[in-house]
């Protein structure tokens, strides 16, 4: 997300550096950039446009601007077809498939951080600039709440274990003013011999390369199947996002050793697949070291289709500088208004599976 930057000095330059280093800041180490797909048009053409989904994340922009007032805006979609064709010389006129369309509903909330100074005195026996300091503590915290945002609209959790200092821990009935959409058992896949959170705690319920197989054929095949993404560098047909642990569990799994020494496409050298640690058979791993543990000895584990999550941006992120007691103290701040809802159709889950799963290694 860009920046609107608002300086008490008024010094282009001043606001050029920093507006240019707040956004590598805000984006430094997440994994969501290349994952987010740009979808403009309200009303009835966000039915074809969404429909048309090529990536994890589709962003909406239409309530950017004074103009576009509301705090909720109403998201369309249309069902695959799966029907059969017709052959041969069988009448088609009025026994055609209906498109199947539903909405879903997305509120905008308002966040917001700060950094503020002790005082000049303080300043003045520090040995970082205030400045760059504020700007970078900001900007990693952005990048992290914006990871941790989605994630949680993800995972549909109201509950998870804080392994992590995570800024948003705790409970949640919602996330920006948006309830959580969990899933349900149809769109559950449970590792290894596992049937329920309890039994996934067992060592040896971890994720392997016959897993993320299954969970391919599983995602093609389901009644309401997943939409395969598109135009990713790596080929990927979906994404697999994890506990940082995943590495650690297809390290020691045959299978996948053997294909990553083939030569797969790998996150250091693709800038767009950050925390990749590697593909097999279409589907892109990539850790995520606050993922989520709903009890203890279990992460959740996804794969993610195309159009898994909706992301509604009204305003982007704006860095504001200000002084406070006198012109003594200083004060920065960071704040941006968006909506971020999974996908559903009928009330179950869109292009997304939940994997849970034992968090360590075998054995381990």
């Amino acid at each position: 997300m860009a920046s609107n930057w608002q300086f008490a000095t008024g010094d282009a330059q001043t606001v050029k550096k920093f507006s240019k280093k707040f956004q590598i800041d805000s984006a430094a180490d997440s994994f969501w950039p290349g994952l987010i797909q740009t979808i403009k048009g309200q009303d009835i053409e966000q039915i074809a446009k969404a429909n048309m989904a090529r990536n994890v994340v589709l962003r909406y922009t239409d309530l950017q601007g004074a103009e576009n007032r509301g705090d909720t805006v109403t998201l369309y979609n249309a069902a695959q077809l799966t029907t059969a064709p017709f052959y041969g010389d069988v009448v088609v006129a009025g026994n055609g498939a209906q498109i199947s369309t539903y909405t879903q509903n997305a509120s905008i909330d308002q966040v917001a951080q700060s950094v503020r100074s002790d005082g000049r005195l303080s300043e003045k026996r520090m040995l970082m600039d205030f400045r760059d300091t504020g700007n970078a503590l900001l900007g990693d915290w952005a990048n992290v709440f914006i990871d941790e945002t989605f994630t949680i609209a993800l995972a549909g959790e109201s509950t998870f274990v804080n392994t992590y200092n995570n800024y948003t821990s705790g409970a949640f009935s919602s996330i920006m003013n948006t309830s959580l959409n969990a899933f349900t058992s149809a769109n559950i896949t449970y590792a290894g011999n596992a049937t329920t959170n309890a039994t996934a705690a067992n060592q040896g319920n971890i994720v392997t390369a016959q897993l993320l197989t299954k969970l391919k054929i599983s995602a093609k095949q389901r009644s309401l199947p997943l939409k395969k993404l598109k135009g990713l560098p790596s080929g990927a047909q979906f994404i697999y996002l994890d506990d940082e642990n995943l590495e650690l569990q297809l390290a020691y799994d045959s299978d996948w050793s053997a294909r990553q020494s083939q030569g797969n496409s790998r996150g250091a050298d693709n800038p767009s697949l950050t925390n990749s640690i590697g593909s097999f058979g279409g589907v892109e791993c990539i850790c995520f070291e606050r993922a989520f543990r709903p009890i203890s000895n279990v992460a959740y584990g996804m794969l993610l289709g195309a159009g898994a999550l909706h992301f509604v941006e009204a305003e982007n992120w704006q860095w504001f500088e200000g002084k406070e007691d006198n012109d003594r103290k200083k004060v920065i701040m960071v704040s941006a208004m968006f909506g971020i809802a999974s996908a559903f159709v009928n009330s179950t889950r869109r292009n997304a599976i939940l994997v849970p799963h034992y968090v360590g290694v075998a054995g381990i």
